[in-house]
């Protein structure tokens, strides 16, 4: 291959590797007569996502929102492109990584392509800053991680029905290795499409306040956790929802520490600038499965997750966060998401046995969480069982047993008895953002958001909750009795 693994930071068939505290692609040229003359070229990507002066878009139809700002933004596809950086190797050679460079480069060998993938490591004032919120606490912060994978367009029944060795990897890992799984039956959707659910489970609010607040992945790096924020869309979703605006007026910055969402927006995954990204048949949505540089799109991410989890497992500074997106799930047929299947569940076996090697399997929590079910397609337009599928999202979590087991101040019982008793309540995006932010700041209580509350805590109703108290709309309840739990 065109690219060898000598270190711990990963590629599909080789990767560059770590030499001094400066990254190095290592490219081979000459292992075939068919590249034994070729010009090895070595392509860095820059990370994107911690600029803040700008808002950047997926596509260019969204310039239409708002024609008074198009003239000052950019696609983040146009600021992925202006950021290439090229370095020739002459047949078998060294490149280093340029230094502040990104996470991610393309290693081509006459046709052939190969993406590399990094941890990078902290410049020394985010590290000293980390190290600083974590040393200042009013009390110790016990390590608590987390990995949230978030799937677009996936209800629990297709989870559990078109992803079986996935769903058998969260038992089988529970039971082996003393975890516990929990499902939420009642997680309901609060409207139709991807936006407006995203903004409560994302940031908390409803989509009317788009804007106003940073995702919880931007709190959790302020407050003192190490962030890593990987997608396989060509999309800045910190930025689509914390704008440059209330960035500037609050003072907050937001940004993570390292990312992986440049090459997906890059041909062939994401059509070129003036084509159409969001079609049927090429693009982040369509019907075929994605392929990235010889490998599913999917694998590229997932396996990058690890990495990052890994490099940081033993890490004195701060937990780690990890927020993984995956898009197989938003096209028409509910098909493709089946391709993601063996990668996810070999990715949740493969942390889970890393981190027992690292001891570090008591302090990771997983989320797998959706913001709807499929929104298209025959099942859901013509049945009503396809209509009832889109309002219930997959949820599902596996944490430690010695978190579970905790109870929370001035609450009887243990935080494994209130999960348990919302498993079967009805509960919403805004439910799972308080959860997340609970989790990302971990032993500390988050102030109360307006519409949620943590699945830690126990329900407050004495009777089954309502749709009404949950802030679903009553046109999109898919209860029965009066907006009861009876799903």
């Amino acid at each position: 291959m065109l690219a060898r693994d000598k270190g711990r930071n990963r590629a599909a068939d080789g990767a560059s590797h770590q030499q001094g505290g400066e990254s190095q692609v290592v490219v081979d040229c000459k292992q075939t007569d068919q590249h034994r003359h070729a010009l090895a070229v070595v392509v860095f990507l820059n990370d994107t996502l911690a600029e803040t002066d700008l808002r950047r878009k997926r596509s260019f139809e969204f310039h239409l929102e708002n024609p008074d700002e198009a003239a000052t933004e950019r696609t983040l596809q146009d600021t992925v492109l202006a950021g290439l950086q090229s370095v020739d190797a002459h047949q078998s050679e060294v490149v280093k990584w340029p230094p502040g460079g990104g996470t991610a480069a393309i290693a081509k060998c006459g046709n052939e392509m190969q993406l590399l993938t990094r941890v990078p490591p902290l410049a020394p004032p985010r590290l000293s800053a980390l190290r600083a919120a974590n040393q200042h606490r009013s009390e110790p912060l016990p390590k608590l991680n987390l990995l949230v994978l978030f799937l677009d367009a996936i209800s629990r029944r297709a989870f559990i029905s078109k992803m079986p060795l996935a769903s058998a990897a969260l038992e089988e890992l529970a039971r082996e290795h003393g975890l516990e799984l929990f499902q939420f039956f009642r997680y309901h959707s609060v409207g139709h499409s991807t936006g407006v659910n995203t903004l409560p489970l994302f940031c908390g609010v409803p989509h009317s306040r788009a804007g106003t607040m940073m995702p919880y992945w931007e709190e959790a790096a302020l407050g003192g956790r190490r962030v890593g924020y990987a997608s396989n869309l060509c999309e800045d979703w910190g930025s689509e929802y914390n704008f440059a605006s209330n960035r500037r007026a609050t003072g907050t910055a937001g940004g993570v520490d390292a990312e992986l969402v440049a090459p997906f927006c890059l041909p062939p995954h994401y059509p070129p600038p003036g084509e159409n990204p969001l079609g049927n048949f090429a693009g982040p949505y369509s019907i075929r499965p994605r392929c990235a540089f010889g490998r599913s799109a999917h694998e590229h991410l997932l396996d990058w997750l690890v990495d990052f989890a890994m490099e940081n497992a033993t890490s004195p500074s701060a937990p780690w966060l990890a927020h993984g997106m995956l898009i197989e799930g938003h096209e028409g047929t509910g098909e493709v998401i089946r391709s993601v299947d063996v990668a996810l569940a070999g990715m949740l076996r493969r942390l889970v046995q890393r981190q027992v090697l690292k001891g570090d399997l008591d302090s990771t929590a997983v989320v797998l969480v959706a913001d709807h079910g499929l929104h298209m397609g025959i099942n859901f337009l013509l049945t009503q069982s396809g209509a009832v599928e889109h309002q219930l999202p997959m949820l599902f979590m596996l944490l430690p047993t010695a978190l579970v087991n905790r109870s929370l101040h001035g609450q009887q019982g243990t935080i494994r008895d209130s999960l348990r008793r919302n498993m079967q309540e009805v509960i919403t995006p805004y439910d799972v953002h308080a959860t997340l932010k609970h989790l990302g700041s971990w032993p500390a209580r988050p102030q109360d958001t307006t519409h949620g509350r943590s699945l830690f805590d126990v329900p407050a109703e004495k009777a089954p909750r309502s749709c009404a108290e949950a802030h679903i709309p009553h046109w999109r309840c898919q209860c029965t009795n009066g907006g009861v739990s009876g799903v």
